[in-house]
């Protein structure tokens, strides 16, 4: 037991110096992208046509976000607890397959930032769907909600009736860019068999209140001064405009205030400057707004 627990402190003692207060991550990642190469100019969706000054514009705008490092400081994730009993749950028992996925996963969590070691008394059990996720659902029944709102999609679609120009932002791995409240990480924690307890420096998906965190540490950034012509749906933001003079104006200053607040967009999945977008289910053009016929056709065939 000495030699774990020198090793434990050697570990927390590394993390601590690597990660400070909050976790310092160059660039968190999305799982799924990990082994693509580093996004090209051609990976950001834009028309074809597009004005050379307005590519230009936007190859510029996007590579200073290359330049942030770290998670943003306009928000952290809390987690009030109904009372203070321990939530500790067995681990689902995997096969060496599925394990070794977890083992590498939880890796490139380690690398990343996004974890670290934890002595707390919570432990939540891990899934595999895909990717590594813990199951919350425990936590979620103790801990308190936030009521904070999440926009109603009609309210969204009505606000870009009249758009003429939209272009739609991505927060790369959104809810890994604000930070756990330093005091409700080892809520968090979680059991890896043969590695030991982990628990999250970042929000991890499957809290039932990171929707609401999330939203609004993005009122925060957007403002309603940006409305009507910018405003964000959790990390997808839209931004509008009625003439591309216009809209570039709109996308400058919402790329300021991103900067400002430390948030990274994922510029492979933007898209800018269109005239027609398929968003929340359904297509928005300067003729109105209908529902996605994609959408309608896979209901029609279910």
């Amino acid at each position: 037991s000495g030699i774990c627990a020198k090793a434990d402190r050697k570990g927390d003692e590394q993390l601590e110096r690597n990660l400070g207060e909050h976790p310092t991550i160059r660039e968190v990642r999305d799982l799924e992208e990990e082994h693509d190469a580093r996004p090209s100019p051609e990976a950001v969706v834009w028309p074809e046509d597009l004005e050379p000054k307005l590519k230009e514009f936007l190859e510029t705008e996007l590579a200073l976000f290359e330049e942030l490092e770290g998670v943003s400081h306009i928000a952290e994730h809390s987690i009030r607890m109904r009372d203070d009993k321990p939530l500790k749950q067995r681990y689902y028992p995997k096969n060496p397959a599925m394990q070794k996925v977890i083992n590498e996963q939880v890796d490139e969590l380690l690398r990343a930032g996004a974890i670290g070691p934890s002595k707390s008394p919570h432990s939540a059990p891990i899934g595999l769907v895909w990717r590594v996720c813990v199951d919350y659902r425990q936590l979620n029944a103790h801990s308190i909600p936030d009521a904070y709102p999440v926009p109603r999609i009609n309210h969204i679609l009505e606000r870009l009736r009249q758009a003429q120009f939209i272009s739609t932002l991505d927060l790369k791995s959104g809810y890994w860019q604000i930070p756990m409240a330093a005091d409700s990480r080892e809520f968090t924690a979680f059991t890896v068999p043969g590695r030991g307890l982990f628990q999250w420096r970042v929000m991890p998906f499957g809290l039932h209140s990171a929707g609401a965190t999330f939203q609004r540490a993005l009122y925060t950034v957007i403002g309603p001064e940006m409305e009507p012509h910018a405003f964000a749906y959790l990390d997808d933001i839209v931004v509008i405009g009625a003439s591309k003079e216009e809209h570039t104006a709109n996308l400058r200053e919402v790329f300021r205030r991103l900067r400002a607040a430390n948030l990274k967009v994922n510029r492979k999945k933007c898209s800018f400057f269109r005239e027609k977008l398929e968003y929340l289910g359904h297509v928005i053009s300067g003729e109105g707004i209908c529902t996605d016929p994609a959408k309608v056709e896979a209901i029609r065939d279910f």
